[in-house]
């Protein structure tokens, strides 16, 4: 086969060669990424290319009907360049993407926590809360707790930090924090929630355990600063 075919062969080797560290066998992250066929569709497109040639070959050395196959090949041809308009649509802007990706995989945690992420940034909180809920949702049915899903619990507590709902926002960060310790953004969110509930030696504790994990935080650092003076 090797021999006889071996552009063909080199066509499959590349692509089962470049698939095997993204096939999930050992688990990478995520179980399904288009990036993760960037390199491995090589193999697809010169696979195809020899299989035109070979049937076009054959075609004009038979002297078959040319004009059926032309034809034929315009219309595979018109096809796939359709749907690759279509494809690159989704991709005109984060909100468009992210809402075909949560249409098509309703219980992703990745799409339901970039929408959140996205209504948060316009302002739109109570739409955020609501994609950061469906988030933990999905996350949770996956019975895989780690340090990662702490971001997600972290997102929703912050949220409601935003719209004055403290209470929520600590059960949130608290569990956050139970995922993982050293999550600095939690720590301070803690503080602020105290804070503003009146408990001023409780957010002290907080922000100080903030800084103690990401001595970077200007915002709470200045926070800290207003507590020592006052």
């Amino acid at each position: 086969y090797r021999r006889k075919e071996p552009l063909l062969a080199y066509a499959n080797y590349w692509f089962v060669v470049t698939f095997l560290p993204v096939s999930n066998i050992v688990p990478v992250g995520a179980i399904m990424q288009d990036r993760y066929l960037y390199l491995p569709a090589i193999g697809i497109f010169m696979l195809g290319a020899v299989l035109i040639h070979k049937f076009t070959w054959t075609v004009i050395h038979n002297n078959r009907n040319n004009t059926i196959y032309i034809i034929l090949m315009m219309l595979i041809i018109a096809g796939y360049s359709w749907r690759t308009a279509l494809y690159n649509t989704e991709w005109r802007d984060e909100l468009y993407l992210w809402t075909k990706v949560a249409l098509k995989q309703p219980d992703s945690p990745v799409a339901n926590n970039n929408l959140g992420a996205i209504f948060i940034a316009r302002r739109q909180y109570r739409l955020g809360i609501y994609y950061y809920h469906k988030a933990i949702t999905a996350y949770e049915k996956l019975e895989v707790y780690s340090r990662r899903g702490a971001s997600l619990y972290d997102s929703l507590g912050t949220a409601y930090c935003l719209v004055g709902e403290f209470k929520k926002a600590e059960k949130y960060l608290e569990q956050a924090l139970a995922l993982n310790p050293e999550l600095s953004s939690s720590w301070g969110n803690l503080g602020v929630a105290n804070f503003e509930q009146g408990n001023r030696d409780q957010a002290l504790v907080f922000w100080e355990k903030a800084i103690q994990y990401n001595p970077a935080l200007a915002e709470i650092m200045g926070n800290l600063g207003f507590l020592y003076l006052d």
